[in-house]
């Protein structure tokens, strides 16, 4: 039973808790996507890269569980948004920065903590 409890505290288990968010408007902040993400339960963080002062599109949500990330991924998956329907789905690869939260306001990727997340490393991509 123990080493069923350490298999799901895994890297790869990271990145099933963590959603994807595409198409979404250059032009929202990150205060705009904390509006939109900052309520749903089990969200536990953000990363908005940006390129300038420009969103590029797209955001990783951190999840507290596979199950809240599924719930998100329902909820905002096909929602339209300033004229564009968002895509929702599982991140794919930690290492290409899905990973990378922190429990600071702000840094230069454009990453916040939404609920008392945990600050990770990760590669930038």
């Amino acid at each position: 039973a123990a080493s069923a409890a350490s298999a799901s505290s895994s890297p790869a288990a990271s990145v099933a808790d963590t959603v994807f968010i595409s198409n979404l408007p250059k032009v929202l902040s990150k205060t705009d996507v904390l509006w939109l993400v900052g309520e749903i339960p089990g969200v536990a963080g953000l990363r908005l890269p940006r390129k300038g002062a420009k969103s590029m599109g797209y955001a990783f949500i951190k999840c507290e569980s596979a199950a809240a990330a599924q719930a998100v991924i329902a909820l905002l998956h096909g929602m339209e948004l300033e004229g564009k329907k968002l895509v929702a789905e599982p991140a794919q690869d930690a290492a290409r920065g899905a990973d990378k939260f922190y429990s600071e306001d702000e840094n230069d990727d454009g990453a916040v903590a939404v609920k008392g997340g945990r600050g990770r490393g990760g590669q930038k991509a």
